[in-house]
């Protein structure tokens, strides 16, 4: 267990890593970063005013929104900034790379997938129930290294991800409330703006 779990944790650092640099590299339009920072700060302050409510927060809708019409690199980078900026208001820890890794990770492969996600709403919905799941899933891992249980027995694990269970079904039911409710209108909003400002591209904007 101990080496799978070097392993996950040597991963989320590449991928992190490798997303920031080639953002880097690559010339963006300062409109591109301007609604990046827009989108990652609006997330961000979403999260912190739901704070109370463990789980139920807008975050995920936004990024996974971000994703879907903007691209996997746009909703990467929301994602990963979402944890980074809310964490200076609630506090950095180990697990902010974790909390970077996920919710990069959601936006990131929600734009990979935008075609079928743009145009059934059910695959929406579907996409943010898993990811309301994995995203706890992954939060487990940094749980176990914290508690020192990298070489847990298979029950000690289970243990682990039985106890978030619940909060991962909230996190999931609040995705789909979000994106049903709310995820064609967001559309709508983020489509024109990157219209506007020449962000378009087939599929989806990138």
């Amino acid at each position: 267990m101990n080496n799978i779990v070097n392993v996950i944790l040597i991963s989320f650092v590449l991928i992190l890593a490798a997303a920031f640099l080639r953002f880097e590299k690559k010339s963006a339009a300062a409109e591109k970063i301007v609604l990046i920072a827009v989108l990652s700060a609006l997330s961000a302050a979403g999260r912190w005013l739901f704070t109370a409510i463990p789980s139920v927060q807008p975050s995920s809708f936004i990024i996974i929104m971000t994703g879907i019409v903007l691209g996997a690199q746009t909703g990467f980078m929301t994602g990963a900034l979402t944890a980074f900026l809310s964490s200076l208001l609630m506090g950095f820890g180990p697990w902010t790379p974790f909390q970077m890794a996920a919710w990069g990770l959601m936006g990131g492969i929600a734009g990979a997938f935008c075609v079928p996600l743009l145009k059934y709403k059910s695959l929406r919905l579907a996409y943010g129930a898993v990811w309301g799941i994995l995203f706890g899933w992954i939060m487990n891992l940094w749980m176990l290294v914290s508690l020192g249980l990298a070489d847990a027995s298979l029950a000690q694990i289970a243990g682990v991800y039985a106890a978030s269970l619940v909060f991962d079904l909230m996190h999931s039911s609040a995705n789909v409330l979000l994106i049903f409710v709310a995820g064609d209108k967001f559309i709508k909003i983020l489509s024109r703006v990157a219209v506007k400002y020449g962000l378009a591209s087939r599929g989806g904007v990138h």
